[in-house]
C-alpha cells in the first residue's frame, strides 16, 4: 500500500537493448491487459521502503548504507544462510539515507575499509548499487 501510493499508472513501457543508447529505446503500448503498470523512480523507492520498513519492522530488519558487501557462500549453513564480508565504505557525499541517494555525484569515488571487514551471515539478503 505504502509503494502503490506513490506509484503513476502507465500503460506501457520503454524497453532497450542491451547495446542499445538513451535515445533507441522502444516504446510498448499494452492495450489488452487488465491491470496498469505502476512505476515510480528508484529513489522514491528507496525512500518509501525505508519508512515502512522503520514503521513496521523495526528491529526485525537492518537498514544498512555505505558498506561494500562480499558475498563468501551462498549455500552456507547446507543452504540455509549466505556467508558474506561487509567492508565500511565512505565518499565525498552523504548518502547513509534514503534523502540523500539521488545527491552522489557519478564521477565521486568510494573508499572502502577492505582491510577491515566483518563477517556475518543472513537469511536473507536486498543489496543495490546506487550508482
Amino acid at each position: 500500500e505504502d509503494v502503490e501510493a506513490c506509484c503513476t499508472a502507465v500503460p506501457g513501457r520503454m524497453d532497450w537493448a542491451p547495446d542499445a543508447g538513451p535515445d533507441e529505446g522502444v516504446e510498448r503500448i499494452f492495450t489488452d491487459r487488465p491491470i496498469m503498470t505502476q512505476v515510480l523512480p528508484r529513489d522514491k523507492l528507496v525512500g518509501v521502503l525505508h519508512q515502512h520498513i522503520l514503521s513496521n519492522y523495526q528491529g526485525k530488519i537492518e537498514l544498512l548504507y555505505q558498506k561494500e558487501v562480499t558475498p563468501l557462500d551462498f549455500d552456507y549453513n547446507d543452504g540455509s544462510s549466505v556467508l558474506l564480508n561487509v567492508a565500511d565504505c565512505q565518499t565525498e557525499f552523504l548518502r547513509d539515507i534514503p534523502s540523500n541517494v539521488g545527491a552522489q555525484n557519478l564521477a565521486s569515488e568510494s573508499l572502502c575499509d577492505v582491510e577491515t571487514t566483518e563477517t556475518i551471515t543472513t537469511k536473507m539478503l536486498i543489496a543495490a548499487d546506487g550508482t
